[in-house]
């Protein structure tokens, strides 16, 4: 993006006459620069905008030295000198009046042009929306945004994944660059009063993640310090103010109340502010429980005490002289540490950390990228749009250029034909950004994330707020100066060939020359975008030819959680014997079986291994990460998976008896 802009720059100050950039050119380029590095420091949005702010002071500048210029060339000898602040930008109200009658004597040629620049404008201002509502927006209620960091562990130097807890205990005891820390964990939970009970997000959190993040006072009160000493302890539960209002009819009597979640009572003891959702983009919890709950509302599973059980994240508060440096090296070191004391568990793993963002560390380089490669696509989307629209000024500029030299005949400088034709240029640009603002923002109704095919429910606010309005208004400005000045400088530069030689053969030459360049540029551009859009549809081709290894015709899959419905872990497996039996009673029914993930879905439970004889170089024994799958008997039967060597599972494996386990050829 910066290249770009300085690119961008170098090629407006063009517009500057040349003894002008020999003179103040370098001095411009370093304070530009300087600027630049102010704002990328604070982010892609502000480098944005700067970048446009820029731009714009360049081109308006090098546009009244041309126009300074040109006054003192052509003025003829006696001439009263014009008062040049009211001549040049006195004058606007009557250009835009002469612009609009222009234009709607020519309306093909303006439904045409405003058209065609909604389209590009729309397909970049949506993209924008989604890059704004995922990386830029700040997250609302969060104070402390610009302190809080992620913190993830990396298994043999890559990923930035879930913690177990007794290494989270040791960072957060150990490491004093973070004034505070927080596990917390998201569950898919059922809550209920009397009704019947709704799907929700909770957000399994410690006491301390409201004050780490800066949250608002509550209604009541957040979750106190001794609310998650214990296992299953402290059945207590704060409302976000969403739930609250849609569930409860914001009943001002709630806090005290009892809500059930996955069937277990629960004391309302608090309601989050409005502005406050949490720290994740997307995924806005109804209810906040603390962490201790987790045991209770999975069945039973306490998994705080085991190292090789990675299942929550972390969150930490930087101390008020710490540096973000400062805190990776004490990771480093705690990693060093652990290694030694555990090695079974955690001779491969390593701690990282990185700045809050509104995705989390595991996906936002993913995020990122896409919505970079989606940006340069509709970016193209839009140079073809821009470059067709100069064609056809350029075409209106021919057809007018025994007019432009009449009026330079009359005695109207240069310099007021290039601005009457600029405005004329900034009305189609500015209507057919107004336009694709309008259909991005229709494009963004129709666009529900809630309604993704994703385990998690999704809440993304997609409307357009101040920063997309000003990114579509930086577009239009910039596009309709860099596109259209062009038109505008060569069809007065022809207007002069035909005031003084009577003809236009020569201008009408020059315009060609642009107009071929303009096709060529379009060309390319499209050129760019068909080439992309082949790739796109073989990769699609080549996805849906892929031997996935597995028969999915006639295979009919139904998700299943039962401690949404308070179910233990040994109630859960009577149930799902009981469901199996029935299921494959059925005539209708030729396999079925049970599994915690599904082929190809993106989701897997990870875990370490040490397969026998496994030796490190130096003789010590240590494991490797593993993703791995519970199924029951009759899962590869269900689905046609051959089973190359040995044996699928059998009901008698599952029943107890030697524990079996079933690898993949890789």
């Amino acid at each position: 993006m910066r290249r770009f802009l300085e690119r961008l720059w170098d090629l407006l100050l063009r517009l500057h006459p040349p003894a002008f950039r020999a003179r103040f050119g370098a001095d411009m380029r370093g304070v530009w620069r300087r600027e630049l590095d102010r704002a990328q420091a604070e982010g892609t949005g502000a480098l944005l905008a700067a970048g446009a702010r820029g731009l714009l002071d360049l081109a308006a500048g090098g546009v009244r030295q041309r126009w300074k210029g040109d006054l003192r060339a052509r003025r003829p000898a006696g001439e009263h000198k014009p008062t040049g602040g009211r001549d040049v930008i006195g004058n606007w109200g009557r250009d835009l009046k002469l612009a609009l009658r222009g234009l709607r004597h020519a309306p093909a040629f303006t439904l045409i042009a405003a058209g065609s620049l909604a389209i590009g404008i729309a397909a970049n201002t949506t993209v924008f929306s989604a890059a704004n509502a995922l990386l830029f927006r700040p997250l609302p209620g969060v104070a402390n945004y610009d302190r809080v960091v992620e913190l993830g562990r990396a298994q043999d130097g890559g990923g930035f994944d879930t913690f177990a807890y007794p290494d989270y205990v040791d960072l957060r005891d150990q490491v004093t660059a973070l004034a505070s820390t927080s596990a917390f964990s998201f569950e898919l939970v059922s809550l209920s009063q009397e009704a019947e009970g709704v799907r929700a997000i909770a957000f399994a959190v410690e006491p301390s993640y409201f004050a780490l993040l800066g949250a608002p006072p509550p209604r009541g009160r957040y979750l106190a310090p001794d609310e998650s000493a214990t296992t299953g302890d402290h059945p207590v539960v704060v409302l976000s103010h969403r739930y609250w209002q849609d569930r409860l009819g914001a009943d001002p009597d709630a806090v005290g109340a009892t809500l059930h979640v996955n069937r277990h009572p629960y004391t309302i003891v608090g309601i989050a502010p409005a502005d406050f959702r949490g720290h994740m983009v997307g995924i806005e919890p109804d209810v906040f429980i603390p962490l201790s709950q987790v045991p209770l509302l999975d069945g039973g599973t306490d998994e705080f005490n085991r190292r090789n059980a990675s299942w929550h994240m972390a969150i930490g508060l930087l101390a008020p002289d710490a540096t973000l440096e400062l805190l990776r090296q004490q990771l480093d070191a705690l990693t060093g540490r652990l290694a030694t004391a555990y090695p079974e568990s955690n001779a491969r793993r390593s701690f990282r950390a990185m700045p809050l963002g509104p995705i989390p560390g595991a996906g936002r380089g993913g995020v990122r990228l896409f919505l970079t490669a989606l940006l340069g696509m509709v970016a193209l989307i839009l140079l073809v749009t821009c470059t067709n629209v100069a064609g056809m000024y350029l075409a209106r500029a021919t057809a007018r250029e025994r007019e432009m030299g009449v009026r330079l005949a009359l005695g109207a400088s240069r310099a007021r034909l290039i601005q009457q034709l600029t405005v004329e240029t900034l009305v189609v640009f500015a209507a057919g950004g107004g336009l694709g603002v309008f259909l991005a923002d229709r494009a963004l109704a129709w666009l529900r994330p809630e309604a993704l095919p994703v385990p998690v429910p999704v809440r993304l606010s997609l409307s357009p707020d101040h920063r997309v309005l000003a990114f579509a208004t930086a577009v239009t400005l910039l596009t309709g100066l860099v596109f259209g000045l062009l038109p505008a400088l060569r069809s007065t530069r022809a207007g002069l060939a035909t005031g003084a030689r009577g003809e236009g053969r020569g201008g009408s030459q020059r315009a060609g020359r642009l107009r071929v360049v303009f096709a060529a540029a379009q060309v390319g551009f499209s050129l760019i975008l068909l080439v992309a859009a082949g790739l796109f549809v073989r990769s699609l081709q080549r996805a849906s030819d892929i031997e996935t290894g597995f028969e999915a015709e006639g295979a009919y899959v139904t998700a299943l959680d039962l401690t949404l419905d308070g179910y233990d872990e040994p109630r859960g497996r009577v149930f799902q014997a009981r469901l199996l039996e029935a299921l494959r009673g059925q005539s209708w029914v030729e396999d079925a079986a049970l599994a915690a993930d599904l082929p190809l879905d993106l989701s897997s439970s990870g875990t370490a291994v040490i397969p026998e004889g496994w030796t490190l170089a130096d003789g010590d024994r240590a494991p490797f990460a593993t993703d791995f799958n519970r199924v029951s008997d009759g899962y590869f039967e269900t689905l046609q998976m051959p089973v190359r060597r040995g044996r699928p599972f059998r009901a008698s494996d599952v029943e107890g008896g030697t524990r079996v386990v079933v690898v993949t050829e890789t």
